[in-house]
């Protein structure tokens, strides 16, 4: 009965840890597109200029991936305790992911 227990925990913890790096290697995905996005065409005076407004830059700035995959994507705990495998297609919408695929992102 030990070992059952012993096994469940295992899994419990095994899956709280794939959890983790996947949205940790999400996390690196939006900072690689907003880099790529500010500095391709030099839009950072007027990413400047956004910053400065209260509230603006999580809120309203879609081109933002953290915007398309956060704040628009599904929660954090739907991925955790869903029993799909971690691949980004199998919980982000298709338009979010050709996004990321036309700027080489994935």
């Amino acid at each position: 009965m030990i070992a059952i227990y012993l096994l469940i925990l295992g899994l419990i913890v095994t899956r709280f840890l794939e959890w983790r790096s996947f949205m940790k290697n999400i996390s690196k995905l939006c900072e690689r597109y907003d880099k790529k996005y500010i500095f391709e065409k030099n839009r950072m005076p007027e990413l400047i200029a956004k910053l400065r407004e209260p509230d603006s830059y999580f809120i309203h700035n879609e081109w933002s991936a953290y915007h398309f995959l956060f704040l628009k994507g599904p929660s954090p705990y739907d991925i955790l305790f869903s029993l799909k495998s971690y691949r980004l297609e199998n919980f982000y919408h298709p338009s979010a992911l050709d996004r990321l695929r036309a700027a080489g992102i994935i």
